[in-house]
């Protein structure tokens, strides 16, 4: 045999066992199990399906005083309604004003600040009871110059709210206001919010309603109140269907 057969014997020997080695150290793959064999098959494993709700005690027992909160609205929104429809049944201005007493439900547990209803009061001046602040509104309206008919005072927590409507145009340069009303100026010396409303657009007439709201004497009611009366005249304003 001669060299060159020698050397071309051996060269093949070595390519052979280097592909062999190379071949044994691939990675094993998966066996593939024939259709009819019957073998277990493990589904992956899957967290339980969330509702996305929260139903830790403490977001139900929120969640539940606000629905309860949601339906004592709904009535008390219902109650106004009819009793203001009973108010203006009779036509023109002579309609007598709804008068709402101070309510004696208490505020519920947990409530803000801004949602408990403010008590009147033991110590407060004539002026700002419910007697003596309806006194004082039906004066500004009648001797202050302002065409304004009362529609309801609200007078469910304190201070009190009077809702008055335009029923004519006012003087020529004269704004709406109790700055220089008398009768309301010279006891409510603390100043006045005012929020001015119209009636929604698909309500014919369409007419301007005034509230106002002697704020406190007590400087550590000032604020509350004023908070409380952004809620307080929504809710009016629903049931008067303004805007």
């Amino acid at each position: 045999m001669t060299r060159t057969v020698r050397l071309v014997i051996w060269a093949l020997l070595f390519v052979t066992f280097g592909f062999v080695v190379a071949y044994m150290g691939r990675p094993v793959g998966r066996a593939v199990i024939s259709e009819d064999a019957e073998a277990p098959v493990e589904s992956p494993s899957e967290p339980p399906a969330s509702s996305g709700f929260d139903e830790s005690p403490g977001v139900t027992e929120r969640l539940g005083r606000q629905e309860s909160e949601n339906r004592k609205l709904e009535q008390r929104l219902k109650d106004l309604e009819l009793k203001l429809a009973a108010a203006r049944s009779p036509a023109g201005d002579d309609a007598p004003h709804v008068m709402l007493p101070p309510a004696t439900a208490e505020a519920s547990d947990g409530a803000a600040i801004s949602e408990a209803p403010l008590p009147f009061p033991t110590e407060l001046s004539e002026a700002y009871t419910p007697a003596g602040f309806e006194d004082v509104t039906l004066r500004a309206t009648r001797e202050c110059g302002m065409p304004l008919s009362v529609v309801a005072i609200d007078c469910s927590e304190f201070p009190c709210i009077a809702w008055t409507r335009v029923t004519g145009p006012g003087e020529e340069g004269k704004p709406f206001s109790m700055d220089s009303c008398g009768p309301w100026a010279e006891v409510f010396k603390n100043g006045t919010m005012v929020v001015g409303s119209v009636t929604q657009a698909d309500v014919e007439p369409r007419e301007v309603y005034f509230a106002w709201m002697a704020l406190p004497e007590q400087e550590d009611l000032v604020r509350p109140a004023m908070a409380r009366a952004r809620q307080r005249t929504q809710e009016m304003k629903a049931a008067l269907q303004l805007q």
